[in-house]
């Protein structure tokens, strides 16, 4: 007979020899094989199974694997007596234990047997098996001997487990009753120095890197249904990190009692990573370890209380050295840490407020969404929620710095006095009150990740939060100082530089900078002062031209970047004077606006180059940061775009051609052409414009596959203006009034000026 199904992946090959007789059968099983956990057994031919109306014998039915084989025998001598031996010898756990019944993993090699009396009537069962080089989730045990009963007729099991290996040394033994009538517990465990790190996968998410040696009793009574656990422990040497805080702490000695209601840990010291001591106490009340809820303090002076990075934290990180007080209360589904700290020296608290983990933009491809949008959820750890708050006290010895933009190094590092408020949870909840006024500080930031300028704040500068983060409002004046520069460019028309005191002189320079209203995009004016020069100012043209730069805040912006990028004012020709139009707003940082003054002067060089030659170069760079694609890292990385427009055939045709190149740090090495090329074309189907085909190439550098994404597509379009939305809907005044699109009305400007000049020289001709 072949038992093999068709559809099955567990009977690989299954055969057997059934012959009858008188009084039942006789079944031989062959030279087959089967499958468990996607390892394949075979079973050992040479075995009988006899299946009488009196008797069940069973001779040397024998499965192995390799070196592994469980072999189930019966009495030969004696096939009355219903008894089934069971022997196992090399058995590999993680072979046999299904891993969808449990999600710990087990490992180990197991010998032993088991005795099987009476399965049908009276079943009995005795067990002696001894594991060794036992593993639990990647965790060494040893040696585990286990050695058990159950008695079907008194519903009592029996168990008497044991490790004598040093760390992990236990001894768990009692009796259990398996039925209705009988659930009693009676049994005891035993630790003696035995590690706690096993706990790790159990807390996971609150705390890690747990360890310690824990040694005492614990006895359980009660029954199956409400088991009853008391005792006490005493731990030793014990490590454990908060994960929300970053901060790992030693515990030198700790008692714990435990009763049905009351889980006590008494007084305890803490120990941070500077040896600094803290003293603690607290406990857990539950009801036979349900409806657990928490009570914990914690006192130090200098303590470590947070100690993260930005890959742990991107809401906040830093290290807070403090005089205060933890609280740590409430039940699993609202746990409630409450952190009151006065800094001191040492602190160092960022506060990242911008997101710039962007890939690319198209900007000209519009997505559109149709149907329910699908948010995803907050996850959630189970049934668990934890509300961190911290109320910190700032002072002059603690430095915080907020960072406004992390692609283009906008930094604000400060130190100052405020009380300020941080709220955030597990379901990803983010709130922080507090007037925080600035003592002494600086605005950090760099060009380009080239080079970089530190201006210093002025005192009583201010940042206010009042809910949300990202809201923030500040009110900052800065001030970067330069020793000596020439006033000669400031020299302008009708000045005579011989009898100008400052034409020819080189003064200290303050470049100034105001910051006001919102903090990721406030209103940024910019000033250029000369300190020293007192008196002279009032009779000089160069203080009157600067009055002009600074009442003109294009000209001032770029002046300022004249004097960062070359320690000189810029002269005021045609080609720096356009250049410096760039404006002013929608840039959230003095870097970004400084990076957008580069860009313009570069391509402003370029349009007087190729003036006339109806073709356009533009030139961008672009710093941003990327997050990493399996953890919380960020990668910094560059993109240069270049660019050629052109417009042909009386304006009919548009074409741009150009590419971008993307580098930077990246998490491994890569091979693949970071250069993208890209190409738009427009054609106008009609004069004038309100038809057109579109055809389009843009490519990305994707940072996490390391290779060129590519976007490609066609279209066709139309395009109208006007100026009330009544006028799409009436004929006659479309055709009496139409309105021309800014190409074709660029045409028609130029046309009208080309007429212009003729009419003029005929003029002149006649005359």
């Amino acid at each position: 007979m072949d038992l093999a199904a068709e559809d099955t992946s567990s009977l690989d090959g299954f055969y057997a020899r059934i012959i009858t007789v008188s009084d039942g059968l006789k079944i031989n099983f062959l030279n087959s094989a089967f499958t468990v956990n996607e390892r394949q057994w075979n079973v050992t031919p040479g075995n009988e199974i006899y299946w009488s109306k009196h008797f069940l014998t069973v001779k040397n039915l024998r499965v192995t694997r390799n070196d592994q084989s469980i072999t189930v025998e019966t009495n030969e001598f004696n096939p009355d007596e219903s008894k089934f031996i069971v022997t196992l010898k090399n058995l590999n756990l993680a072979d046999v234990i299904p891993a969808q019944l449990i999600s710990t993993r087990v490992e180990g090699i197991t010998d032993g047997t088991i005795n099987i009396a009476d399965p049908t009537q009276n079943l009995d069962i005795n067990t002696a098996l001894r594991t060794r080089e036992l593993r639990i989730d990647n965790d060494s045990i040893g040696i585990l001997n286990i050695d058990g009963t159950y008695h079907h007729l008194t519903g009592d099991a029996t168990f008497n487990i044991q490790s004598d290996n040093e760390g992990k040394a236990f001894l768990a033994r009692g009796k259990v009753g398996l039925t209705a009538s009988n659930n009693g517990i009676d049994a005891s465990v035993k630790l003696n120095g035995t590690s706690i790190s096993l706990l790790n996968k159990y807390l996971a998410g609150y705390v890690s890197n747990l360890t310690g040696a824990v040694t005492g009793t614990l006895n359980v009574s009660g029954t199956t249904r409400v088991p009853s656990v008391k005792g006490a422990l005493t731990l030793d040497t014990v490590g454990v990190t908060v994960d929300y805080l970053g901060t790992h702490y030693r515990i030198p000695k700790l008692n714990v009692n435990i009763d049905d209601n009351l889980i006590e840990f008494g007084n305890f010291t803490l120990v941070d990573k500077y040896n600094t001591k803290g003293t603690a106490s607290g406990y857990i009340s539950h009801d036979h370890f349900d409806k657990l809820n928490f009570d914990f303090d914690v006192t130090g002076r200098g303590f470590l209380f947070l100690n993260t990075s930005a890959s742990d934290n991107d809401l906040f990180y830093g290290d807070v050295l403090a005089d205060g007080k933890v609280y740590f209360s409430g039940p699993l589904n609202d746990m409630q840490m409450h952190i009151l700290a006065r800094p001191i020296k040492g602190t160092h608290f960022y506060l990242p407020m911008s997101d710039s983990k962007d890939i690319g933009k198209y900007d000209y491809i519009t997505f559109k969404s149709y149907g329910t949008e699908i948010v995803e959820k907050k996850k959630k750890k189970d049934n668990t929620k934890l509300t961190v708050k911290l109320d910190i006290a700032a002072n002059p010895d603690a430095q915080i710095d907020v960072i406004l933009d992390a692609t283009t190094g906008d930094i604000i590092s400060a130190n100052g006095t405020g009380n300020l408020q941080i709220t955030v949870n597990t379901e990803g909840d983010f709130t922080m009150f507090g007037n925080y006024e600035i003592n002494n500080g600086s605005y950090n930031f760099n060009f380009q990740r080239l080079t970089s300028w530190k201006f210093d704040i002025e005192k009583n500068s201010t940042i206010t939060w009042n809910g949300d983060p990202s809201e923030a409002r500040v009110n900052i004046m800065a001030k970067y100082s330069l020793p000596k520069v020439s006033l000669y460019n400031l020299v302008g028309q009708g000045t005579n530089v011989s009898t100008d005191k400052l034409a020819t002189r080189t003064e200290k320079v303050d470049v100034r900078i105001n910051l006001r209203g919102a903090l990721l995009k406030p209103d940024i004016t910019y000033s250029i002062e000369l300190p020293e020069v007192g008196s002279l100012a009032y009779e000089s043209g160069v203080a009157a031209h600067l009055k002009e730069i600074n009442n003109d805040q294009n000209k001032a912006l770029f002046q300022v970047w004249g004097l960062l990028f070359s320690n000189q004012f810029l002269p005021d020709d045609a080609t720096t004077t356009a250049a410096a139009n760039v404006g002013i707003t929608g840039k959230n940082s003095v870097g970004q606006a400084l990076s957008a003054q580069a860009q313009a002067i570069l391509n402003n060089i370029t349009g007087v180059l190729l003036k006339g030659s109806g073709i356009g170069v533009n030139v961008n760079y672009r710093a941003y940061n990327v997050g990493g694609p399996q953890d919380n890292s960020s990668v910094d990385r560059n993109q240069v775009s270049a660019g050629i427009t052109s417009n042909l055939f009386n304006n009919r045709f548009r074409l741009y051609a150009g590419g971008d190149y993307d580098w930077g740090k990246t998490a491994t090495s890569a091979n693949t052409n970071r250069f993208a090329g890209d190409f738009r074309i427009e054609y106008l189907l009609t004069p004038d414009g309100r038809f057109r085909i579109n055809a389009f190439s843009k490519t990305d550098y994707d940072v996490y596959n390391l290779n060129n994404r590519t976007k490609s597509g066609v279209g066709i379009s139309y395009i109208r203006e006007y100026n009330r939305f009544s006028e799409l809907f009436n004929d006659r005044r479309r055709r009496r009034t139409p309105l021309l699109d800014s190409l074709r009305r660029a045409a028609m400007l130029k046309q009208e000026q080309e007429d212009s000049s003729r009419v003029k020289a005929d003029t002149t001709n006649i005359e």
